[in-house]
């Protein structure tokens, strides 16, 4: 059964000039569980950190940690709340 949750969503971007579109295309198709969304560049490095608050079915969390989680060059830790059932 799938539930309902809130979190956090960290990730990081290496070589962020490459990577960049995919994980915008990413974030973009996973917007409806997208409360918020804070992104620092960090130029002199060419690194990127991005932080996403979520509200959503946890499958769906899971999905967008995975296909983040799969570009090269991007690590991505979270935390979900406990899930209710929805």
């Amino acid at each position: 059964m799938d539930k309902l949750c809130w979190g956090v969503i960290g990730i990081g971007v290496d070589n962020r000039h490459e990577s960049a579109l995919q994980v915008q295309e990413i974030l973009t198709d996973f917007g409806d569980v997208i409360l918020g969304r804070m992104g620092l560049p960090m130029r002199s490095a060419d690194i990127c950190i991005i932080s996403l608050v979520i509200d959503g079915k946890s499958a769906k969390a899971h999905q967008l940690t995975e296909r983040l989680s799969a570009l090269p060059g991007v690590h991505v830790t979270h935390a979900l709340s406990d899930c209710r059932p929805k």
